[in-house]
């Protein structure tokens, strides 16, 4: 496809305002914008998930790692604390504008601000490498939907698990070990609490 052919009217068709960054309205209009983005997304991936009907499919899978990108997405704009240098001081500046102004009780979006998983899945190829260095003898169970585990007679490790009767999403972690579990349905309800957060915000 040339540069010709693509529809930019299409691409503009609902532009965002110009953001002044001193001015707190398209400024925060911005962000407000970019997180009911990502909430959207969730909603689409999870309903990979629950679509899939807790059997093992790639779109699952597919839906769970892209939850847990959108997720941190959402994370990276209200959470300054994985920051460092001039970095840090303009994502604390701009989170805890955000938090404010929208009214956000980070105490009702624990598992959006938690990035233990999605840190996992993006450097799942470093739990390979720890798999397959600690535990040459262990079974090795990855992508598995089941309300549990048993690999009798022989030692094993999991890696990404999802238990489809308490529909709960678990990775291993950097000790090969189970860490923070999603729940999907507590996902959802932070999900809605921050959208309707966003919505009050704008009347």
């Amino acid at each position: 496809m040339s540069n010709n052919d693509i529809n930019y009217n299409f691409v503009m068709k609902t532009p965002h305002p110009w953001v002044n960054f001193k001015d707190d309205k398209t400024y925060l209009g911005l962000f407000h914008s970019e997180i009911l983005n990502q909430i959207i997304y969730a909603r689409i991936a999870i309903e990979y998930i629950e679509n899939a009907k807790g059997e093992y499919s790639h779109h699952l899978f597919f839906g769970i790692q892209g939850l847990l990108c959108s997720l941190a997405n959402i994370s990276k704009l209200l959470n300054d604390k994985h920051r460092i240098g001039k970095d840090k001081d303009r994502a604390k500046k701009r989170a805890k504008k955000i938090l404010h102004d929208f009214q956000i009780d980070v105490s009702k979006i624990s598992l959006i601000l938690n990035r233990n998983l999605r840190n996992t899945n993006e450097h799942y190829d470093e739990r390979l490498d720890e798999f397959v260095e600690k535990f040459p003898t262990h079974l090795y169970l990855d992508s598995i939907s089941a309300p549990g585990i048993d690999a009798k007679g022989h030692p094993f490790k999991i890696g990404r698990f999802y238990n489809n009767k308490t529909k709960t999403v678990q990775f291993m972690d950097s000790t090969i070990t189970k860490i923070d579990d999603l729940d999907i349905d507590k996902v959802k309800d932070e999900l809605r609490y921050l959208e309707n957060q966003l919505k009050e915000s704008k009347k």
